[in-house]
């Protein structure tokens, strides 16, 4: 299973209140992430997780087991605001834009994961959107000391290239 990666040692014997806490982190549609549901769902039936939180964005619904355990409280959803910022029509703008959506969404990231939740003791990622998601985990560990695990899916420049930006783009670059 997916918590014997996190290299969790059992805790037996040990209270509940001091089992793992768990945030699972899409910067997506909760809904359209199901490998990310399937981690949520397998990290809240592991004894060693006392709680999980999956943290996204609205839109299609969670499929019927995570649904179930958000109802029993044994997940819970935090759902993020995904449009902090139009998106410009011209490339000109866009070049004012990606940088000032990226720092935005960092800062909606470190208030949601320093501040909204309870402390976690393990934060899952999935990647892309390396920036500003890797941005947000590297802070977070640093303020709360949590393990930080990341899902790759592929890596973050690689989506800024094909994404119409090109290999020599300085935000492709930067991502490299």
């Amino acid at each position: 299973t997916l918590s014997n990666s996190l290299s969790m040692a059992p805790l037996n014997n040990i209270d509940k209140c001091t089992m793992r806490r768990v945030a699972v982190l899409v910067l997506g549609d909760v809904g359209r992430s199901p490998r990310m549901q399937y981690h949520a769902l397998s990290l809240a039936r592991s004894p060693e997780v006392a709680h999980v939180t999956l943290i996204g964005y609205a839109g299609s619904r969670c499929v019927p087991e995570v649904e179930a355990l958000i109802d029993s409280g044994r997940i819970s959803l935090r759902l993020l605001r995904e449009d902090l910022l139009p998106r410009p029509r011209s490339k000109v703008a866009y070049l004012a834009y990606a940088p000032a959506k990226a720092l935005l969404k960092l800062g909606q990231l470190l208030f949601a994961l320093l501040l909204l939740l309870p402390r976690v003791d393990v934060l899952l990622l999935q990647t892309p959107p390396a920036i500003p998601t890797l941005a947000a985990a590297w802070l977070a560990r640093a303020a709360s000391g949590c393990m930080v695990v990341v899902d790759w899916h592929n890596l973050g420049f690689s989506v800024l290239e094909h994404g119409g930006l090109g290999a020599s783009h300085p935000y492709v670059l930067a991502a490299r």
